[in-house]
């Protein structure tokens, strides 16, 4: 379905939020950055509860969850992956 939904040719972006059930149209920097701001918080309750899981076991594999957020945000291979 994302993949199908990335290739519909728009000029802006478009996200669905699970909290209010609804799409978000991402036509302008304002939006942007307040989509930018909740995902922030979201990443800070994930982090807190990685370090918390982290004191308890300490074989959970922290690098490797934080590779995943940093290639999952690597524009170059969004950019390149839609042409």
């Amino acid at each position: 379905m994302r993949n199908f939904a990335r290739q519909i040719k728009r000029p802006f972006g478009v996200r669905y939020n699970p909290y209010t059930q609804s799409i978000e149209i991402l036509s302008n920097a304002e939006k942007i950055a307040a989509l930018v701001s909740e995902l922030r918080g979201d990443l800070c309750i994930v982090s807190n509860a990685l370090r918390k899981i982290h004191e308890q076991d300490e074989t959970v594999d922290v690098e490797g969850i934080a590779n995943l957020l940093h290639t999952g945000l690597d524009l170059t291979e969004e950019k390149n992956g839609d042409q």
